[in-house]
């Protein structure tokens, strides 16, 4: 039997796997951008998370810090650096998604929003 999920039960898993990891919803928008984006510099990470550049900034030394991402210097450009994930980075990711991944048969969906059945628990 598939079992669905709306959209209140995955951000509710999200968020649980988010508060179980001790990560805040912006250091993983950064780190999931990041994925994303290999080598993308501080101002695309801007434009694509909606974040201020200093919180940017201040997420992209604590992520350094834990070892979950890495930035190359651009030579001689003084353009800034790009960034990357590394292999810490992608367990972190991966600890995450297994709050949210299929288990047991179930399948994820996305449903049509009813605001009439937004609680339906």
């Amino acid at each position: 039997m598939e079992q669905t999920h709306n959209r209140i039960d995955l951000l509710n898993m999200l968020a649980c796997g988010l508060t179980a990891s001790r990560l805040m919803a912006s250091q993983t928008a950064v780190l999931t951008t990041i994925a994303r984006f290999p080598g993308i510099q501080s101002g695309g990470i801007c434009s694509h998370t909606r974040l201020s550049s200093s919180n940017v900034g201040r997420l992209l030394d604590y992520l350094s810090s834990t070892g979950d991402i890495v930035y190359s210097a651009m030579p001689g450009s003084g353009k800034g650096r790009k960034w990357f994930i590394t292999a810490g980075g992608v367990q972190t990711i991966n600890r995450l998604y297994c709050f949210i991944a299929p288990r047991k048969g179930a399948k994820f969906t996305i449903q049509e929003y009813r605001p009439d059945s937004l609680f339906d628990l």
